[in-house]
């Protein structure tokens, strides 16, 4: 099973914004993907500059990260 899921990392620990439907002791891997790794992983899937990009084209890319995140289930 794959699952993608927001959360905060706080004081040494990430605090998930709902649930897991898992049991207790489940084991699962889990890969980390900060809001810079997607836009410079957009970036570079563009063939677009290693640079960042002006804010105003990184708010656009990250408005569109949102809206494609609100529709997962």
């Amino acid at each position: 099973m794959s699952m993608t899921l927001e959360a905060v990392y706080e004081d040494g620990a990430l605090r998930l914004a709902r649930p897991l439907p898992l049991p207790n002791h489940a084991q699962v891997t889990v890969t980390i993907e900060t809001g810079d790794d997607v836009i410079a992983a957009l970036v570079a899937a563009s063939g677009g500059p290693t640079e960042p990009e002006p804010p105003d084209a990184v708010e656009i890319v990250q408005r569109a990260i949102r809206r494609v995140r609100a529709r997962q289930p």
